[in-house]
């Protein structure tokens, strides 16, 4: 009898594992290879952040963009940091999504005469990111050593006005 049973204990593993373990470890085994993708990513990323035995080159030209919707305290004093950096070019840029709202901005900038040149560039579907992005890839050109660090008015107290972003990728 003693055989029976172990036959018959035998047969409901079976039919467990048709009935959906196989499941369980099919994802376990997906899983351990989308772990090792994932860890052979974070080593391929590791490699590349080494610093390299030549050491770091600096950027040949420092081409600043200061990020403007409004002519307010924040704005002046995000311009003041960015020329404070002391940039080969120093551009405000205003992506406009309202063409009623840039002329009142351009009339202002020229009212107040603020000596940082504003660039105005449309974006007729309220996109933002993209229209900035195309600027400063437009605007270093091909130069590997052209950095465009980018600063935007910030109204928070707490960070003294302006934040500061580099938007384009590091230069070789």
């Amino acid at each position: 009898m003693g055989a029976v049973v172990g036959t018959r204990g035998r047969r409901q593993r079976q039919d467990k594992f048709a009935a959906g373990a196989y499941l369980a470890i099919g994802a376990m085994v997906v899983i351990y290879f989308l772990m090792r993708a994932i860890r052979r990513h974070y080593d391929l990323v590791a490699a590349e952040l080494v610093p390299k035995v030549s050491g770091v080159t600096l950027p040949s030209r420092n081409h600043a963009v200061v990020l403007v919707s409004k002519l307010h305290a924040p704005t002046l004093r995000a311009l003041a940091y960015a020329k404070a950096t002391r940039p080969d070019d120093l551009t405000a840029l205003m992506v406009a999504v309202d063409e009623e709202e840039s002329q009142q901005l351009q009339s202002e900038w020229d009212d107040r005469d603020v000596s940082v040149p504003l660039r105005i560039i449309a974006s007729p579907y309220r996109e933002i990111t993209r229209p900035v992005l195309d600027y400063v890839s437009a605007s270093t050109g091909t130069a590997p050593a052209t950095s465009s660090p980018c600063t935007s008015p910030n109204t928070s107290s707490d960070t003294g006005g302006s934040s500061c972003c580099t938007i384009n990728p590091p230069y070789a």
